[in-house]
């Protein structure tokens, strides 16, 4: 090759072609199989959830991730007194002994920020995420998802915090709402927005706002 010739161009993951709908929807299905294998393992616990006026079924394989994932959402829990509009399955490898299927895709298609190049689909939405090890699937059209850990043992604190926020996230998007890093307070004549990146004092503005006597509506994350 000439010394002036061009470089090669490296291909960048986000070059990655688009996978056929067909395999994300078999992927899609292949982790709902072994989730379901899981729950006959364990059990299921159910617990319903009112959220922007939609009911979503939390459905845990087995009592391990109860204790880590529900407390931070047991106040918006409501009777089963009516079908959800999604349903979420969660389970662990380590106390189910069901592991997931391989993705149909390279390692280097798995995103920083959770986003995984060529799962594009509309009606399967995807990701996973690194730190936690989890994996997040919603089927739209069906309105059924499930978030998987390997291991509790792995899971961040504010996993604990802030759970779900991925599923959450699509299914507010998918119902004219948005969930959002900001804090709300208020009085009877209305409430205001607390926005900021991360370590700007929401959460302290929130609380020092609640001591002052105004309502406390959410910190952290809200829809």
């Amino acid at each position: 090759m000439p010394p002036d010739a061009p470089a090669a161009a490296v291909p960048h993951r986000s070059d990655t072609p688009a996978r056929p709908e067909a395999d994300q929807r078999a992927f899609f299905e292949a982790v709902m199989e072994r989730c379901a294998a899981a729950e006959a393992r364990t059990g299921r616990i159910v617990r319903h959830l009112e959220l922007a006026g939609t009911r979503v079924a939390l459905i845990f394989a087995g009592e391990q991730l109860l204790p880590l994932l529900f407390p931070a959402l047991a106040h918006l829990e409501v009777p089963d007194d009516r079908q959800p509009d999604v349903s979420l399955h969660l389970w662990d490898t380590r106390s189910t002994g069901v592991d997931v299927p391989h993705p149909p895709c390279r390692h280097e298609c798995f995103t920083d920020r959770g986003d995984i190049w060529g799962f594009s689909s509309r009606r399967i939405r995807s990701a996973f995420h690194w730190v936690e090890c989890s994996l997040n699937l919603l089927d739209l059209d069906r309105r059924v998802g499930t978030f998987w850990v390997r291991s509790d043992e792995r899971m961040p604190f504010w996993t604990h915090a802030s759970p779900l926020r991925t599923l959450l996230h699509w299914w507010m998007e998918a119902n004219g709402a948005q969930l959002l890093h900001a804090a709300a307070v208020g009085t009877e004549h209305g409430a205001l927005l607390i926005t900021g990146k991360g370590g700007a004092g929401k959460s302290t503005t929130a609380l020092l706002s609640l001591l002052a006597g105004m309502s406390y509506i959410s910190d952290d994350y809200l829809v």
